[in-house]
């Protein structure tokens, strides 16, 4: 963070295959970015979904069926500065993230605060074999052809 410019990147294995870069004028990309962000917290938190799965030792399947997870994060920012926003995606044998197309990006949002992540709930139990593609987390240890 310097300034009004804020940038982060993602890095592994010497390769740089996430970055974002942000002006934090107070402008975002789009009109509807702040309205989308700010009705998706309240007081309750904010709502996000990950999978949790755990792959079996050895090269095939999983320890337990992938498990899909509700959790709540309470924000209590001190600060907050909207800006607009370039994400780029680079190719890296180790992470497939290239491979989404950017579509449009909204705007960023900075924040400094004192968060909670509130314990999560299981919601449902999903297919192994039909979640493996998507399984993209704990493979550093499979070979790269």
């Amino acid at each position: 963070h310097s300034g009004q410019c804020v940038h982060g990147h993602v890095e592994r294995h010497g390769i740089r295959f996430f970055e974002v870069r942000a002006n934090l004028t107070g402008k975002t990309n789009t009109e509807e970015f702040q309205n989308i962000v700010l009705s998706e917290t309240s007081e309750e938190g904010a709502v996000a979904y990950n999978f949790k799965h755990f792959f079996a030792p050895g090269t095939s399947g999983f320890d337990y069926k992938p498990r899909l997870v509700r959790e709540r994060t309470i924000f209590r920012p001190t600060v907050a500065e909207w800006g607009e926003a370039e994400v780029s995606l680079s190719h890296s044998e180790h992470d497939p993230w290239a491979e989404v197309e950017i579509v449009r990006v909204l705007g960023a949002v900075y924040t400094v605060g004192n968060n909670t992540m509130l314990r999560g709930d299981v919601v449902a139990e999903v297919d192994p074999i039909a979640f493996e593609p998507y399984a993209y987390l704990k493979w550093d240890w499979w070979p790269v052809s």
